[in-house]
């Protein structure tokens, strides 16, 4: 394998290998400093000698030193298709995303997020249950954070929130989309599961998808308070919600990002407030 490994460096890159055959560290030293005295350059591009194991670990150790000869020539060598151009692309892509990101954390409005502790705590305390819903990335956000409200916040058997993910159960879902209509799937599990005090947490993007505004709707009739955690320019889940944490970020990524990003701050923060175990 680390010969297939060294082979394939080799072929792309110009490059020279030595593999040393001790793990002795006064041999190796000794046998550095030579190499380093030479200025590393091998008689072959590649020279495998040695693959030893440890009885211990079963582990292969490795004495490698590598060294680059002028790369400037070499700008667009690919591997596997990638060049390094797209590879350097990829890199100021990634800091811009992360930068984009911090940016939305930096100048957020928090104030509503601790409306939202406020009301999850005190459905933890008097019982009450807290339902979770969105749609394609944000019903995958649904369903991580029922789990961590689920469990995470207290850590002990029996003693977490009531929380639950409307986008969880695929055969309720594919039931209701078939047989009710998909704008359905969320306000006809409320109107069965929920009961008046509890809390629903919608997470949507553009705040605009109908089977997210059905189930607010739903909601409204039932005494259940609602809370919309929404990006872009929140659409019509901004003022239908009984309150809303709304990031303005024309991202879908980055809008679902800071949906983790509210639930993980508020996961930690009752686990920080959790009531004496009985």
């Amino acid at each position: 394998m680390i010969l297939e490994i060294t082979n394939l460096i080799t072929k792309y890159i110009p490059v020279e290998i030595i593999v040393i055959e001790s793990n002795n560290p006064r041999t190796y030293r000794s046998i550095s400093d030579e190499l380093l005295a030479t200025g590393f350059k091998a008689k072959k591009p590649l020279n495998m000698r040695c693959r030893k194991k440890s009885r211990v670990t079963g582990a292969v150790f490795l004495r490698m030193k590598i060294t680059f000869t002028n790369l400037s020539g070499y700008k667009n060598w690919s591997c596997n298709g990638m060049t390094m151009d797209a590879i350097n692309d990829l890199e100021k892509f990634c800091s811009e995303y992360a930068d984009k990101l911090s940016s939305v954390l930096a100048t957020s409005d928090w104030s509503s997020v601790g409306q939202l502790g406020k009301d999850m705590q005190e459905c933890w305390l008097t019982g009450r249950q807290v339902f979770f819903c969105g749609n394609g990335g944000s019903a995958g956000n649904a369903i991580h954070l029922a789990n961590d409200f689920l469990y995470g916040i207290a850590k002990r058997t029996g003693g977490g929130l009531r929380a639950q993910a409307l986008s969880a159960n695929p055969a309720v879902m594919t039931c209701l989309a078939n047989d009710v209509g998909y704008e359905d799937v969320y306000s006809e599990q409320l109107a069965v599961l929920a009961a008046s005090g509890d809390l629903l947490v919608v997470l949507s993007g553009s705040g605009n998808s109908p089977n997210i505004l059905r189930v607010l709707e739903r909601a409204k009739t039932m005494g259940i308070k609602s809370c919309a955690i929404l990006g872009y320019g929140g659409g019509k889940c901004k003022s239908l919600a009984d309150f809303s944490i709304h990031f303005p970020i024309n991202d879908m990524q980055i809008a679902e990002d800071m949906q983790l990003v509210v639930g993980h701050m508020l996961m930690k923060w009752l686990y920080q407030n959790r009531p004496t175990a009985q």
